[in-house]
């Protein structure tokens, strides 16, 4: 298990502000159409850019399902990919269209989105700064949050160092959380069994072993977060394990997990963006990784702690003992 405890730095506290030449800046569109975890990843960046322009309106050209919930708060606008013509920017010779006029009021355009010929229309739409530098997650050779946040140094803003950015949090007022019914026993046990990709989700009988072995030794019916991707595994899961051993919670929104995640003690999951969610919402987690590297793609928080094998093969009686110490000695 790799755990790293440092120094938290509040960027409201930095004496600072943006260089002259941006200080007036009050529209800022970032453009990151990408997946959950990439999308929580980069939000160490946008709370960078949320404090250093405070009263500039923050727009999001991502997929709405993954930002909804930090609307009002972090994120004033989002825009869906789907519905923007994005790919005339590809194109040599993009032409007009009305639905992409409000990218050339903006005052400062982020870009981790696109090619070449896409960064140049782009800057040439836009009259204002333009960062345009592609995310490229086969190309890191740093954290991915570290790279979001190094994107914006031409701005000379209060950036979290690298100590403070492993225990970044997101702060309560930058989302919305949804309150749903939750059991009243605690300790309370949240689980996220899948993950994007198959490859990054532990043994569906291992996630079995442990929910019935919570119940029988520490008397939990934990709580198992699945969503459209983990039809499969919840399948699967449902067929070993009974209603009295787990409750299964499916069909949520980001910030109904929100409440889940902030009523938790104990949270555990595979390289997911369920796990980063959990990270940046401060629960005390327990991430499965492999084959992935942590080093690049660990979830952020100060209280993650990651158990890595590089064939994803940690053993039922590893994870437990991991577990079992993260969960409230008072517990039955």
């Amino acid at each position: 298990m790799s755990r790293e405890r440092e120094t938290v730095t509040d960027l409201r506290s930095q004496k600072s502000s943006p260089v002259r030449r941006f200080s007036q800046i009050r529209r800022i569109t970032v453009i990151h159409p990408g997946a959950l975890g990439d999308s929580l990843l980069s939000l160490p960046a946008l709370v960078a850019l949320k404090w250093a322009f405070s009263g500039a309106r923050l727009t999001v050209v991502g997929y709405p399902r993954y930002w909804e919930w930090l609307k009002g708060g972090l994120v004033d606008t989002v825009y869906s990919p789907d519905e923007l013509p994005l790919h005339r920017l590809f194109n040599r010779s993009p032409g007009s269209d009305l639905r992409l006029d409000f990218l050339a009021r903006e005052e400062l355009i982020v870009s981790w989105f696109g090619d070449e010929i896409f960064g140049k229309n782009l800057q040439a739409l836009c009259p204002g700064p333009v960062i345009f530098q592609p995310f490229r997650p086969e190309q890191l050779t740093e954290h991915a949050s570290r790279f979001f946040l190094r994107t914006l140094q031409s701005l000379e803003i209060p950036l979290l160092g690298r100590k403070a950015l492993w225990e970044f949090t997101l702060p309560t007022p930058f989302f919305r959380a949804e309150k749903i019914v939750l059991p009243p026993e605690r300790p309370r046990v949240v689980i996220h069994p899948g993950s994007g990709s198959p490859r990054k989700c532990w043994a569906v009988q291992h996630f079995a072993a442990l929910v019935r072995r919570l119940k029988r030794e520490r008397g939990i019916r934990p709580l198992l977060l699945v969503g459209e991707s983990d039809r499969e595994i919840e399948k699967a899961l449902r067929a070993r394990l009974s209603p009295q051993e787990v409750d299964f919670r499916e069909g949520l929104n980001l910030a109904e997990v929100a409440h889940i995640l902030q009523h938790c003690d104990v949270y555990l999951g595979n390289d997911s963006g369920i796990s980063h969610f959990a990270g940046l919402l401060g629960c005390a987690a327990l991430v499965l990784f492999g084959p992935t590297d942590p080093e690049i793609w660990r979830p952020l928080g100060p209280r993650i702690n990651v158990l890595f094998h590089p064939q994803l093969q940690q053993t039922p009686e590893e994870v437990w003992k991991y577990l079992h110490q993260l969960l409230p000695s008072s517990s039955p």
